[in-house]
């Protein structure tokens, strides 16, 4: 499942305040585009990308 997120930085900034880590954050070399995976409590895959 993935999400758009259209403020990156408000989002990272939130997830970190709520403890929840990021492991890796990708960036595409032709867009600049970032997105980052993180998994729910079940152990799923969640998207967000810009």
């Amino acid at each position: 499942m993935g999400f758009k997120v259209d403020d990156m930085d408000a989002y990272l900034k939130r997830l970190n305040e709520l403890k929840i880590t990021v492991p890796q954050i990708w960036t595409d070399a032709t867009t600049g585009k970032r997105n980052f995976l993180i998994t729910d409590p079940d152990g799923n895959l969640i998207q967000f990308y810009e």
